[in-house]
């Protein structure tokens, strides 16, 4: 609130001050305080703040950021909300900020004293595509392994397509794709991030007007139809590993209750000859989007299948 707020005339996405800390560190203190008692036993992991920008890097505050103050302000803050929950609720994870878009961000709070008060690093992995999605993935992994924090799990609390209609102006470095087209990248990611070791994967949003899975009148979009197929694929599995498959394709191995299984997809449609692990044989397709698993007898050691955007997983059985 404004009274609070070290900044209390500062434009900020909510109003006015709230992208300042607090005046008094004291306000934040009684603050977390209450929220921890309050929620104590049913909240067991708290972000430390949304996508914060340090004036340390940005010389210029944007109307849109959500924090624009010294990252010295923050870790005093991340100092104090870890301090609280020691005293009320000493389970509870603190994760650093939600930072997106430049790592650097995330880097000078590690840097700067942050990494002592935190159990998990969160990111918010917004990409066009899955080469940058990866680009981020690994120049955080490289982040965290500098500070010594490889260890600790590394959550994607926000991740959304957002959706534009033909006549809407798309703002700079955004696409335009069709809600089926967003479903199918977020797949991809979903997909890249169990490989990679994303412990957690947070959508955004539920009912978002451009990236919900819900339009703000109820109505089901693919956004749900998709983030539950992969839900389906994904929960109790073992991925191991993906890798680059020609022409422009992507190829992702897993395991589930001693099954395997592929999942696969493409850049731009084109037709694939995919190899299968050695002593397996295709038990069924089933496309990211489809209502249904797709039967299918494969005499050979590799399957043939025009792929696209929409991922597909190919499940096997043994020959034996």
């Amino acid at each position: 609130p404004r009274w609070a707020s070290a900044r209390p005339e500062e434009i900020c996405p909510y109003g006015m001050g709230c992208a300042a800390e607090p005046v008094r560190m004291a306000h934040w203190e009684e603050y977390v305080r209450h929220v921890a008692q309050r929620y104590r036993g049913k909240i067991t992991a708290y972000e430390l703040w949304n996508e914060p920008f340090f004036s340390d890097l940005k010389k210029q505050k944007g109307e849109s950021d959500f924090f624009y103050g010294s990252v010295s302000k923050m870790v005093e803050m991340a100092r104090i909300a870890r301090k609280v929950f020691d005293d009320v609720d000493p389970r509870v994870i603190l994760t650093t900020p939600g930072f997106t878009g430049n790592t650097s961000q995330l880097e000078l709070f590690l840097s700067s004293g942050g990494k002592q008060y935190v159990q998990a690093v969160a990111y918010h992995f917004y990409s066009v595509n899955t080469q940058q999605f990866v680009n981020q993935l690994l120049e955080v992994r490289n982040i965290m392994k500098r500070h010594g924090l490889e260890g600790l799990p590394l959550w994607n609390t926000e991740t959304g397509l957002e959706v534009y209609s033909p006549g809407q102006l798309l703002p700079a470095g955004a696409q335009r794709w069709t809600p089926a087209e967003a479903a199918s990248r977020m797949g991809q990611f979903l997909v890249l991030g169990a490989a990679a070791g994303l412990e957690r994967f947070y959508y955004y949003a539920w009912d978002n007007e451009r990236s919900g899975m819900f339009s703000p009148a109820g109505v089901r979009l693919p956004a749900w139809d998709g983030y539950e197929k992969v839900q389906s694929w994904l929960l109790d599995a073992t991925m191991l590993g993906c890798e680059s498959m020609t022409p422009n394709g992507v190829r992702c191995q897993g395991e589930r209750a001693g099954k395997r299984f592929l999942i696969v997809w493409a850049e731009q449609d084109s037709l694939h000859t995919i190899p299968l692990p050695f002593g397996q044989r295709v038990l069924s397709v089933d496309k990211l989007l489809a209502s249904s698993p797709q039967s299918i007898t494969v005499p050979d050691h590799s399957l043939k299948l025009m792929l696209g955007s929409d991922p597909v997983r190919i499940m096997l059985e043994s020959k034996l």
